[in-house]
């Protein structure tokens, strides 16, 4: 992966240089939060909610998780949850996850965070309700879905605003999938 920091200057001709070779760039925002948490994503490529709910039920009741907000893609379903965990914490429950897609995973490992695609094929569906305030949540993370992804967040407790994240950007085909893993990073 080439990773390119937008506020370096010599560095942004590189990316100008490299995103001109390709027609559609797609956008997503990571799980990084800046006190070295990570608030967990899921990417399901399967379309039978009935296990993607099933999956996510579990690891939420296992690992204490707060709320979880299921989104419709075109090839599946996107989740997340608010809580900011260490790394370790987050590939725990990966593990125990038994229909997340597993490049998902993979990529995200190697690169060290995970990204969530974001674009019109994402439809907000439902919350899966927890009483769990185990963990402190991103409240970056909660304005990017509710201010820019209008996703209904209505929970209040337990907010720390001074995480950011990141929003990426990578060359890909028509459909928003990535061809090549480049990513600009900028902290929000």
């Amino acid at each position: 992966m080439i990773k390119i920091p937008i506020n370096q200057n010599s560095n942004k001709d590189i990316w100008k240089k490299e995103i001109k070779k390709y027609k559609y760039i797609a956008f997503g925002i990571t799980n990084q939060c800046k006190n070295d948490k990570f608030i967990p994503f899921f990417d399901f490529d399967i379309n039978d909610i009935i296990y993607v709910i099933y999956d996510l039920m579990k690891i939420q009741i296992k690992h204490f998780l707060s709320n979880i907000y299921l989104i419709k893609s075109k090839n599946g379903f996107n989740a997340f949850s608010l809580d900011m965990l260490s790394f370790e914490n987050l590939l725990n429950i990966y593990k125990d996850c038994s229909f997340v897609d597993q490049d998902f995973i993979k990529f995200g490992v190697k690169r060290g965070f995970f990204t969530l695609r974001m674009g019109s094929d994402k439809i907000f569906i439902s919350i899966i309700k927890s009483f769990s305030h185990k963990y402190t949540k991103s409240l970056p993370h909660k304005k990017f879905f509710t201010k820019i992804m209008n996703f209904p967040i209505k929970d209040n407790v337990g907010f720390n605003n001074n995480t950011g994240f990141v929003i990426t950007k990578f060359p890909s085909n028509k459909h928003g999938i990535p061809i090549k893993d480049i990513e600009v990073e900028k902290w929000i």
